[in-house]
């Protein structure tokens, strides 16, 4: 059982590695790993005034999907980075779509 686990962990990295849509209308999207943690602590706290201060400047929503590249999915925190037009983005996982 065990090694089926591993084994469907692994399929997923290898499957999230391929290009993807992201989600950007419904999930935030940040420029930094610290940036998206800092967002989720801002809004888990309800600080309204912090997440102003990031909205724009560190983090963003977009009014579409976007096409990705290069998807590293980071299963047990429930993120995932990408590129996209040379940038590196981080955003939630959920937003991804195959």
């Amino acid at each position: 059982m065990k090694k089926v686990i591993i084994s469907l962990l692994i399929l997923s990295q290898v499957l999230f590695a391929l290009n993807a849509t992201y989600h950007g209308e419904k999930y935030i999207l940040c420029s930094s790993e610290q940036y998206l943690d800092d967002w989720v602590g801002f809004v888990n706290d309800g600080d309204k005034a912090s997440m102003r201060s990031y909205f724009g400047n560190q983090c963003i929503m977009l009014k579409n999907p976007i096409q990705v590249s290069s998807v590293d999915s980071h299963i047990f925190k429930g993120t995932v980075s990408f590129f996209y037009k040379g940038y590196k983005f981080w955003g939630h996982l959920e937003g991804i779509e195959r």
